[in-house]
């Protein structure tokens, strides 16, 4: 039981990374594994064991989910969010953006004016 324990407070400290580093563009699994200790491919394990995604797909829920936020302001422009939250390719950032929310971000934008 113990070890459950230990496995979820690594998972834990993983996300908890992610939340303070998901607007670095260069962030990758390598740099999530060194801030836990583990090894890329075991805290990828890990990490889907416990949330059901890998940290790749929740780095992009964390960028979405920030982007979703940014787009409901009209005074900060598409180019800028995707700045903000790690990304340099605006067509990258659409693709995923509409996988999250089934919206383009302008669709979603939209929504909220």
């Amino acid at each position: 039981m113990a070890w459950k324990f230990e496995k979820d407070e690594v998972v834990e400290q993983a996300i908890q990374y992610m939340k303070e580093e998901f607007t670095r563009r260069e962030l990758t699994l390598a740099d999530v594994a060194a801030s836990v200790g583990l090894s890329e491919k075991y805290l990828n394990l890990l990490f889907k064991e416990i949330t059901s995604v890998t940290i790749n797909h929740w780095i992009i829920r964390l960028r979405m989910e920030e982007a979703g936020r940014l787009l409901k302001d009209p005074a900060i422009k598409i180019y800028e969010i995707c700045d903000r939250i790690g990304y340099t390719d605006q067509d990258h950032f659409r693709e995923n953006f509409k996988k999250q929310f089934g919206l383009t971000p302008t669709e979603y934008r939209n929504k909220f004016l």
